[in-house]
């Protein structure tokens, strides 16, 4: 069976999160006013259909094919500047040389993820890119589908999977996919508390360490 690493990606292989956080700020004051758009505060590790409908719950008419058009446009300075996560780059090529099979399962579209895997040296060693925004088929975290459709991709089993996530969502998806769950710190926005991850990491580099430990002897 496959050993197989899963990676969330805003957050995770992209510090872009507090800058996202900045730019939704904008993005929602501009298409629902300062009302709505200050009631938006708590939307870490929430997709765009899941925000459109918190936006529709405060009184929003705006349609959700607006919001789309605005998250693109953003987007595309938030995935071009962010700081890749340090030390995303050496671990890539340390699981790919123990055997690892790597997979992304994301949110974003992915020509958003695009963007940033350009400017990441051994991006090519990621064989799987899963976006949940292109895959209406499967349901959005904290949903376990996107995990485990990357899994039946690689050709691993939760039992033989690492997931790394850096939300609540994230990290729910990631456990009730069975898959042992890593909870990455590197990278959250002050103030925001992860739990309920299987381990917790301060540095995206220490789960070299995780996944030797766990390549069978």
């Amino acid at each position: 069976m496959t050993r197989a690493v899963l990676f969330d990606f805003d957050g995770v292989m992209i510090d872009n999160e507090k800058y996202w956080e900045r730019e939704k700020s904008r993005i929602f004051t501009e298409l629902y006013g300062e009302e709505i758009g200050r009631k938006l505060d708590k939307t870490l590790g929430v997709n765009m259909d899941g925000i459109h409908d918190m936006a529709v719950a405060l009184g929003s008419t705006v349609p959700r094919e607006k919001m789309y058009e605005a998250g693109d446009r953003h987007a595309k300075i938030v995935y071009a500047s962010s700081p890749i996560t340090e030390g995303l780059d050496e671990l890539i090529v340390s699981l790919d040389r123990m055997g690892y099979a790597m997979a992304i399962v994301s949110a974003s579209p992915k020509w958003w993820i695009d963007v940033a895997l350009a400017r990441i040296p051994h991006a090519n060693l990621i064989k799987t890119i899963i976006s949940l925004h292109d895959r209406p088929d499967l349901k959005h975290k904290p949903a376990p589908d996107g995990y485990l459709e990357g899994m039946r991709v690689l050709g691993s089993s939760p039992e033989t999977s690492l997931v790394i996530e850096d939300s609540l969502p994230g990290v729910a998806s990631g456990k009730a996919s069975g898959a042992y769950t890593i909870g990455l710190k590197q990278n959250l926005v002050e103030g925001y508390t992860l739990v309920g991850a299987d381990m917790y990491v301060e540095r995206i580099s220490e789960v070299a360490m995780i996944a030797k430990s766990r390549m069978p002897v």
